[in-house]
């Protein structure tokens, strides 16, 4: 299983932890949208897809991520389809963590 974007490969599991970049909603044929998220880790990128979705919550530009999903190829883009979603919440100095989600990077 791949743990980060670097050495992903289409068809395998992959379990990553990055920041959101860019985020745009695409239509599609039939007219359903479909949100894509680039995701960062510093070693490279895959594209988050949700296909049928226009938003999904904590999935904003700035956020960190941790996603698991299956990751294929698409027009030599490698994609991770409708990825389980955890927010990385950030670490205090003091190691303790915050207890609501942090605000949303404008």
């Amino acid at each position: 299983m791949a743990r980060c974007c670097s050495q992903v490969a289409p068809r395998r599991r992959a379990v990553l932890q990055g920041t959101v970049g860019a985020t745009s909603v695409r239509p599609r044929p039939g007219g359903i949208a479909t949100l894509d998220a680039v995701l960062d880790d510093g070693s490279g990128t895959v594209v988050l897809r949700w296909p049928g979705r226009r938003d999904v919550p904590g999935v904003v530009p700035g956020r960190q991520l941790r996603v698991e999903g299956t990751v294929l190829q698409d027009r030599g883009l490698l994609v991770v389809l409708n990825p389980l979603v955890a927010t990385v919440w950030p670490v205090r100095p003091d190691g303790s963590r915050p207890r609501r989600e942090p605000p949303p990077v404008p």
